[in-house]
């Protein structure tokens, strides 16, 4: 019973891990879909736009931004809430891979970023969108 405990309560901490990094993904994406910015992104006084019209985005394309993020963590929340058994998830490699992933992709948005003119970030390209000063 004992080592149950432990093993649920690293289950727990692992998934408010995840639930943190799984807000941010749907916190950009309501924001953006209606206002066009994040909080970040209003008070630098950006915006996001459609890359070719740089009109406002919809919130299905703000949210086609961000499917790889929000995919992961769907992926690994419906993992942990279905799981039979809390030590098989932690046993499994996949359990960490899955943050992993999300990491390596963040560190790919931040390389495709800096590696063009406009500074589109590879979710932009995939979207159709650009990050643009605000007037």
């Amino acid at each position: 019973v004992l080592f149950w405990y432990d093993v649920q309560e690293e289950v727990v901490k692992l998934f408010a891990f995840n639930l943190v990094a799984f807000i941010y993904p749907c916190y950009a994406v309501y924001l953006h879909g209606r206002y066009g910015a994040t909080l970040g992104k209003m008070a630098c006084k950006l915006r996001l736009l459609r890359a070719k019209r740089e009109v406002s985005v919809s919130l299905i394309r703000a949210f086609s931004r961000d499917f790889v993020p929000v995919a992961l963590m769907v992926g690994i929340f419906s993992w942990v809430f279905w799981a039979e058994n809390a030590d098989e998830v932690l046993r499994s490699p996949l359990f960490y891979a899955i943050p992993g992933i999300y990491y390596l992709w963040l560190i790919f948005e931040l390389v495709t970023m800096h590696m063009n003119r406009r500074r589109r970030a590879f979710q932009d390209y995939l979207a159709g969108t650009v990050v643009v000063r605000a007037e």
